[in-house]
C-alpha cells in the first residue's frame, strides 16, 4: 500500500500549492481508489464526502461546498465527483458554485477539464452571467484556445459556427488565436466567409481584421 501511506501519513501541502485534486491522471486516481479497498475507514470517508460536494452543488449551497472543501482535511477529492459537479454548476450558469471552486484551489488546467471551454461556448448567451462565468473560467486555470478532443475546435471555432458575435468579439479581446485549426483543417474565418447572412459577413470582418486567414497553409508558411 505504498501509494496509500504516501497520501495519508506524509505533511499535507499548503493548500494553494496542490489545488484540489491530488492526481494528474484517472489512471493514477483509479490505482489509488484500488489500493484503497483494503482500509475501509479511509474509502467511507472518501465516498462520503465527494457524494456531499456533489449533493452541495446540486441544492446551490455555495457555504455548504465552501465548508466541505475546507474542511476537507486529508481526504482525497476525487477528479469523476468534482469534474461532474463542476459541469453541473456550469451548465447551471451558477457563478457563485464556480467561484467558490476556484476560490479553493480548483485548478482548470487539469486535464480532465480539457475541452471546457469550446463546450461552454456553445451554450453562450450574450447576458452578463456567462460574461462573469468565461472570466472565472480564464481565472481558474482554462487556456482561451482550450480545444475540445473530438473535433479539435476551440471556443472561437463554436462562436462563429453559432454565429455569436458578442462571443467572437470577447474571444478576440481576451486573445484567443484568431487562426486556430480544426480536425478539417478549419479556420473560424471559414466557417462564415461563404454565409450570405449579415450577422456572418460581419464576423468575417472581425477576424479578418485581427488577422483571420481563410487558408491554413498560407498562415504557416508566412
Amino acid at each position: 500500500m505504498e501509494l496509500r501511506q504516501r497520501v495519508f501519513t506524509a505533511e499535507v501541502p499548503e493548500e494553494e500549492h496542490i489545488g484540489l485534486l491530488r492526481f494528474e491522471s484517472l489512471n493514477q486516481e483509479m490505482q489509488y481508489m484500488e489500493e484503497l479497498k483494503n482500509d475501509t475507514e479511509i474509502m467511507e470517508k472518501t465516498m462520503k464526502l465527494n457524494e456531499e460536494i456533489f449533493e452541495a452543488v446540486e441544492d446551490r449551497d455555495k457555504e455548504k461546498l465552501d465548508n466541505l472543501l475546507k474542511n476537507r482535511g486529508n481526504i482525497i477529492l476525487l477528479c469523476w465527483y468534482i469534474a461532474r459537479a463542476f459541469n453541473l454548476a456550469l451548465s447551471n450558469n451558477d457563478v457563485d458554485i464556480l467561484q467558490c471552486f476556484i476560490k479553493n484551489g480548483l485548478d482548470l488546467s487539469h486535464a480532465i477539464f480539457k475541452g471546457t471551454l469550446p463546450k461552454f461556448a456553445l451554450s453562450w448567451i450574450d447576458d452578463e452571467n456567462y460574461y462573469k462565468v468565461l472570466d472565472l473560467l480564464l481565472e481558474g486555470g482554462l487556456h482561451i484556445d482550450d480545444m475540445e478532443s473530438e473535433g479539435y475546435n476551440t471556443a472561437l471555432h463554436f462562436a462563429c459556427l453559432r454565429l455569436e458575435r458578442s462571443l467572437v468579439e470577447l474571444l478576440i479581446r481576451k486573445h484567443a488565436n484568431v487562426n486556430p485549426i480544426n480536425k478539417l483543417k478549419l479556420m473560424p474565418l471559414n466557417l462564415v466567409e461563404n454565409i450570405s447572412d449579415s450577422e456572418a459577413l460581419r464576423i468575417a470582418e472581425i477576424l479578418r481584421n485581427a488577422g483571420g486567414k481563410n487558408k491554413w497553409n498560407d498562415y504557416w508558411l508566412e
